[in-house]
């Protein structure tokens, strides 16, 4: 037997027992008070700092910060480098996040079900997505997105809708 497939069979082993779930990449980083379930998966880079909810079957993508009071719905997709944050900071540098404050007061921000969320978004604190709504690249949501809404640009207006049967009825 070949030496290198016996050491990664070892490896290969260590790496299952100290890394339960194969779906969250070694590289990301779940804190303290975080519900993640066994369906969600994380990709290299990605944060899921404090408070946050994730449901059933949510794609987080690489470098995705998800940080303070967050709910996201089941079957969300958020891609990469994608920002949510309902927390405060302190000072002038908002990019360092040991500078960031939680308290009770920090608005949260509620995604509904199988929301997308397209690449360098940042959804503002204090924002709801409906459900089935999609926010586009580089867009910043500042105002609550209805269900089944298209969002773009800065600040983020509704470009359309997915159903536009359901558009027509509202």
């Amino acid at each position: 037997m070949n030496f290198n497939f016996f050491v990664w069979k070892i490896v290969r082993i260590i790496l299952l027992v100290l890394k339960p779930n194969p779906n969250i990449s070694f590289t990301a980083i779940i804190g303290k008070g975080c519900v993640v379930p066994q369906s969600t998966i994380m990709r290299e880079g990605s944060k899921v700092i404090s408070h946050v909810v994730l449901g059933e079957n949510v794609y987080v993508g690489r470098g995705v910060i998800i940080d303070g009071y967050v709910t996201i719905g089941r079957g969300c997709f958020i891609v990469s480098n994608a920002n949510l944050s309902s927390c405060s900071f302190t000072g002038k540098e908002k990019a360092n996040i040991s500078n960031r404050l939680h308290s009770e007061t920090d608005l949260p921000i509620v995604i509904g079900d199988y929301v997308a969320i397209d690449a360098y978004a940042t959804i503002d604190k204090g924002v709801t997505v409906g459900d089935y709504a999609i926010v586009k690249s580089n867009s910043f949501v500042t105002k609550d997105v209805p269900a089944y809404a298209i969002v773009e640009g800065n600040p983020a207006e509704i470009v359309g809708y997915r159903i536009e049967k359901e558009a027509k009825k509202k």
